[in-house]
Order: C-alpha cells, then structure tokens, then sequence
C-alpha cells in the first residue's frame, strides 16, 4: 500500500466560531482552531448530540448542497468504503477552507439516517484556540434512533421486575 504524503500546511493563528443546528432550537456554538481538520470539527459534533452509536459515515459538503456536490470531504471508512477520488475529513485543515463569516455549509452523519447539520461561520478570530470548545449551547439533541425512548423505558421496566 502506498502511503500518501500529506502537504505541509503553515499553522496560523486563527479560529472559527461556528454554529451546528441538528433541529430548530437546538444548537452548539463551537469555537474551533483554523489548524483542526473537518475530521476533529465531526468529533466535537458528535460528542455533542450523545449519540452513543458513533460508527457510522459521514460527510462535509462545503457548498451546503447535500449529496449533489463536488466540494465535498467524507470520514475515512477503515473498512475500505471510500471511493477513488473522495476527499477525506481528516486530511484537510479549515484553514485551508474558503471560510468566511457567513458561510454555510452542510454535515451529515450515518447515511441510513441521515443526521442533517446545518453549519455557519458566526465569526473569525485573530487567535488560536488550543481544542475544540462549545460556548453556547441550546436545546437537548433528538435521540439518536426513533424507537431509542421507548427502549429505555423497557429497560426500566425490566429492572422493575
């Protein structure tokens, strides 16, 4: 197997605050380094929403238009699911991003269910941020299966017994 060089990027000092809404009135403000990568900004979503089935696909689709984009970036699939010429999260940092205040794009995760996170640069900041930290935060996320509350409460009922 031959091992891919990755480029050298210069470090800069710089940090996004971006918001990720998995739902109307549930948000995260995530303060976030220019020198992470898509791949390290997934691992900050991810914890956030307490899914606990984390093994799942997902992807970055830059131009906010999901499925139907070129400028897009996909987790590493171990398992070799990754096609000829995808371009992985963890191989880009966001300073090599064409971000800006404003801008949107899309985060989708496990493609069977197709978690749709909506993603906007609220701000850049002239400074690094040392690791990915939520500074505001709203509402509870959605669990992470439909029938996962009802589960629950089974087991519950269960230990009852």
């Amino acid at each position: 197997m031959i091992q891919r060089r990755r480029p050298k990027v210069p470090e800069v000092q710089r940090s996004y605050i971006i918001s990720v809404s998995i739902q109307p009135g549930c948000y995260r403000h995530i303060r976030i380094s220019a020198n992470m990568t898509l791949e390290n900004l997934h691992e900050i979503i991810i914890s956030e929403t307490e899914f606990r089935d984390v093994q799942h696909l997902h992807a970055f689709f830059m131009d906010n238009k999901v499925w139907g984009s070129d400028d897009s970036f996909y987790g590493y699939d171990e398992n070799g699911g990754n096609q000829p010429g995808d371009r992985i999260d963890r191989d880009v940092r966001l300073s090599q991003l064409a971000l800006f205040k404003g801008k949107q794009f899309v985060y989708v995760f496990d493609f069977g269910e197709e978690w749709t996170f909506k993603c906007r640069v609220l701000q850049i900041l002239d400074e690094d941020t040392e690791k990915p930290v939520v500074i505001r935060s709203k509402g509870e996320p959605p669990g992470q299966y439909a029938d996962e509350d009802l589960n629950e409460d089974d087991d519950e009922d269960d230990d009852e017994n």
